[in-house]
């Protein structure tokens, strides 16, 4: 007995394979990798090694790439050494993914799991810390935030008693990535 195709397998075959082709053109047009002329592609280095390989990574690429279609100056795994006496009990500290939007920083934690209160902390502490007042604090999140507002001790109104913006993965198929950057922007403010 031989192998059958049925039309909707081929198709849904082709669309796999558009898919990785789009992804891999992505990563190539953000720097990820090379093309050689033999057809092959390449890693650049270790680090995007890592972002393209690691599961909990690719929320922070995916951010990364759709911030640049939006943004001039963004950074995909920002670390930050603090050397400062100021009782803060903390070494290195990294945001997944930094915008610079009108000289005012966009600091975003991607989660691809359920945000705890230790988390929301953690990205509006630090975001205060690196960029004082006029930092903004973004959450991007596989965790689906609206479908669950539900009552006053939501992850919705703590988000917003936080000022920390957020970002649903989804919400790029429901709104133009501007739309989702802003609106994620104005919230937290």
């Amino acid at each position: 007995s031989g192998m059958h195709f049925s039309a909707a397998n081929i198709k849904c075959a082709k669309d796999r394979t558009r898919g990785i082709n789009d992804l891999l053109d992505y990563f190539a047009k953000y720097g990820f990798i090379e093309q050689r002329d033999n057809g092959k592609f390449v890693v650049k280095n270790d680090r995007y090694k890592e972002y393209i390989t690691n599961y909990g990574i690719w929320l922070e690429m995916y951010i990364y790439i759709k911030a640049k279609e939006c943004f001039d100056e963004v950074h995909l795994g920002f670390i930050i050494d603090w050397d400062s006496d100021d009782g803060t009990d903390t070494s290195d500290n990294e945001f997944d993914v930094v915008i610079m939007n009108k000289n005012r920083p966009v600091l975003v934690s991607c989660k691809m799991t359920k945000p705890t209160t230790k988390d929301l902390t953690e990205i509006g502490c630090l975001a205060g810390r690196l960029g004082g007042e006029d930092a903004v604090s973004v959450l991007a999140t596989t965790y689906p935030v609206r479908a669950y507002n539900e009552g006053g001790t939501s992850l919705y109104n703590r988000m917003k008693k936080l000022d920390i913006g957020f970002i649903e993965a989804y919400d790029f198929r429901r709104m133009s990535t501007k739309e989702a950057f802003d609106r994620a922007i104005a919230f937290s403010k």
